[in-house]
């Protein structure tokens, strides 16, 4: 039996899975049936992990935690005082691509690479040293501003966003995919009723997940 040949065999099997699963599964980017109306769909496809209000008493300067490690930080005011902050975690099976929640203007891209802060910056654990790389994308709309928090696994450079400042989108128009660990965040303006729960699975430009 000639073992280094069956071995490399298998790593060659193994590797075709993986690519079959990355190229076919992972990156698929399916057409969605999005609603017509004055609906806010979900801009991903994954489960809600949070649905919070912030904002409030003039605090602007958010933390949002990715997973067991890592995390970002954001600003409420571009979105308005306060606002509803909602994050939807993806695992490996569902879409990795973001749409468009409504029509909408790109008024600004802003990406920010993951970053390792040391222990001169006074963080106490591992989870307040890592942050995770992320694009934040601010939207003009009808119902106010809205922005699209695009976030990755810490470290890896994952995230492409396929629309560019100043471009008009439609409602469940492609906007962006994230490559590995994947989590979005939604801030909305306050004032819109979220119609989605803790806990519910929501699908890519078509879930209702707010209205006016």
């Amino acid at each position: 039996m000639n073992l280094p040949r069956i071995l490399i065999e298998l790593l060659v099997i193994l590797f075709a899975l993986c690519w079959i699963y990355y190229s076919w599964i992972f990156m698929r980017n399916p057409k969605r049936n999005t609603p017509e109306g004055s609906v806010i769909v979900s801009p991903a496809n994954g489960k809600i992990s949070k649905v919070v209000k912030v904002g409030k008493k003039n605090i602007t300067n958010i933390t949002i935690e990715k997973g067991l490690l890592g995390k970002i930080k954001t600003q409420t005011q571009d979105v308005g005082k306060p606002c509803t902050l909602i994050n939807i975690v993806m695992n490996p099976l569902n879409v990795h691509f973001q749409r468009s929640p409504c029509d909408a203007t790109i008024l600004s891209i802003k990406h920010t690479p993951g970053k390792f802060l040391n222990a001169v910056t006074g963080a106490e654990n591992l989870q307040a040293a890592l942050e995770n790389e992320h694009t934040e994308i601010l939207l003009q709309t009808k119902y106010g501003k809205m922005k699209i928090i695009q976030i990755a696994g810490f470290l890896c450079r994952r995230i492409e966003t396929v629309a560019a400042k100043g471009q008009k989108l439609k409602k469940g128009e492609t906007l962006g995919v994230i490559k590995l660990g994947s989590q979005v965040t939604l801030m909305l303006p306050a004032k819109l009723k979220v119609r989605v729960r803790e806990g519910q699975t929501v699908i890519d430009g078509e879930t209702i997940i707010a209205t006016p």
